[in-house]
């Protein structure tokens, strides 16, 4: 039996002044969807959670590469008369090896152009690595992304696909591009194909020994719930799993989920005011805390990375961890679950009212380096890696949702996820797309994700002092950077269309999604001027 995934409509959101129609693809499963606007605009398309097992979360270092022979020395099995060919492709999604190395040797063994790729796998700062090769000459042909487009266009690091997709697959995939127009051209730079959800992993078994019989649906019941696991516990287990350490990593999976609810994009900004105000967190600071000084959290939340906290939960140790969808294949596989354990969806905003839709986690993914060497065998490639036989093996291997209809239609013919736990990750239909949304910072001090741990940690801090610090911080630093940015694009010989911008959405609502015809940018003064 295959899976029941679901299906989307999808619109693609062009980065300049002419707007295009949506191009509405049929519905493929059972579910649908709100709208997903693809074309990422982003100063960071790929934010350490880009896919599955985030480069914070991934244990894996190193380089995998093909067994299959050196490409430069041997023909490939294909058997093909062409010279052979070797393209690097750098990723840093271990969480997505098991599906990513046997379709990287089954394109190796099977294709015609005698062509061999070998997987660059780098975790932990993969920011750091990749552009050490990048500044070096000794880029990969294939990014799985980049940190900062902006820097990566400006400095010619990245090109477009077009040239070097086939006809057919152009047409194909052009609802699912992210395009960006640079000197006055709108091109490829890269492709939106999956996205990631947010929900609440749990431990039947715990949740059976306190006689709880309900999931619970608020955070007033989660306390409740985590209270009562803890008590029967007796010091074996614990209610929650909070990962509060200094890197805030792993509050951010916490704290995204939680902005969208209370109306704001990812944990912050408000598009009605067009202004970052992080004050909303105030009371689920304090919840945290509270948790923690009852001991209803698993003990070290303050030490505790995110990759800690989900090993005990593995292990039986924690009745309710905060989860995205690429925990599933990581507590399964990476740490060996060894409990009976499901996923419930994300609790509603304190005060009973969500005043946002919940966000997918969706992003851009696979750039072309502009000194490949081999660019036509790296678009072969990248069509194979969106095609339906790669893309439908991710999803039955429980690594990357697709939002490719073909990939969702081929993975009703390939076998049922081995994780019973994985369609109850699936989006429901209140779940919108964050797009990543343009809005570039040039941040003084600790970031958001970093405060907000240092809060939960820190009961004797004044919370709501620090949040107004944290929200007048951000609002200076998106006008200063759009400031530079302005001043950059000047004398640029690269000219971006974002650049020194700031985004605007005429008549947001954070129930919806982005409309692309309400998109507007504004000069730094001209935001000012709002504020």
């Amino acid at each position: 039996m295959g899976h029941k995934f679901f299906s989307l409509s999808l619109f693609r959101m062009k980065l300049s002044k002419n707007k295009e129609e949506p191009k509405v693809k049929k519905n493929i499963m059972n579910k649908v969807l709100a709208v997903i606007c693809t074309a990422a605009m982003t100063m960071s398309v790929l934010s350490g959670c880009g896919s599955t097992g985030g480069s914070a979360e991934a244990k894996q270092a190193g380089s995998t590469s093909n067994q299959g022979g050196n490409a430069d020395t041997e023909s490939s099995d294909s058997g093909s008369n062409k010279e052979p060919v070797t393209i690097q492709y750098f990723t840093w999604t271990s969480g997505s090896m098991t599906a990513i190395e046997p379709m990287v040797e089954k394109f190796n063994e099977t294709n015609e152009d005698n062509i061999t790729v070998e997987v660059v796998l780098k975790t932990g700062e993969w920011q750091t690595a990749l552009k050490t090769a990048i500044q070096s000459g000794q880029a990969p042909d294939i990014l799985h992304g980049v940190q900062d487009v902006t820097e990566a266009l400006s400095n010619g690091w990245i090109e477009p696909w077009d040239n070097y997709l086939s006809a057919d697959f152009k047409e194909k995939i052009d609802p699912y591009t992210y395009k960006v127009e640079v000197d006055g051209e709108l091109n490829t730079y890269a492709f939106v194909w999956g996205a990631k959800t947010y929900k609440m992993a749990y431990n039947k078994e715990l949740f059976e020994a306190a006689g709880i019989t309900e999931t619970p649906k608020t955070w007033d019941e989660v306390y409740e719930c985590a209270k009562k696991i803890t008590e029967a516990g007796n010091g074996e287990y614990y209610g929650f799993g909070l990962s509060s350490a200094p890197s805030g990593s792993a509050v951010a999976f916490i704290t995204e989920p939680i902005g969208a609810y209370e109306g704001y994009y990812k944990m912050g900004y408000d598009f009605r005011k067009n202004a970052y105000d992080f004050t909303y967190m105030e009371p689920y600071i304090n919840l945290f805390r509270q948790m923690i000084a009852e001991g209803i959290t698993f003990p070290g939340a303050e030490t505790l990375d995110n990759d800690g906290v989900r090993a005990q939960f593995a292990a039986g140790k924690i009745g309710i961890l905060p989860s995205v969808s690429w925990d599933c294949a990581a507590i399964n596989d990476q740490f060996e679950a060894s409990c009976d354990w499901d996923v419930f969806d994300w609790p509603s905003a304190m005060g009973g009212e969500n005043k946002g839709a919940l966000c997918l986690r969706d992003s851009a993914n696979y750039m072309l380096s502009s000194t490949s060497e081999h660019k036509e065998a790296a678009a072969k490639f990248v069509e194979f890696m969106l095609g339906e036989d790669y893309q439908s093996e991710m999803l039955s291997k429980a690594t990357d949702m697709s939002i490719l209809p073909w990939a969702l239609e081929a993975a009703e013919n390939k076998p049922a996820s081995e994780y019973t736990q994985w369609v109850s990750y699936n989006p429901t239909e209140d779940m919108v797309p964050v797009s990543n949304v343009n809005l570039s910072v040039q941040i003084s001090g600790d970031n958001e994700a970093t405060t907000l741990a240092t809060l939960i940690s820190n009961p004797g801090m004044d919370a709501m002092a620090t949040l107004e610090e944290l929200s007048a911080r951000y609002n200076n630093g998106l006008y200063e950077q759009a400031k530079m940015d302005e001043q950059k694009a000047e004398v640029s010989d690269v000219k971006i269309g974002f650049q020194g911008k700031i985004m605007s959405i005429e008549n947001f609502d954070p129930k919806q999604a982005i409309d692309p015809e309400n998109i507007k940018y504004l000069t730094a003064d001209e935001w000012k001027a709002l504020q």
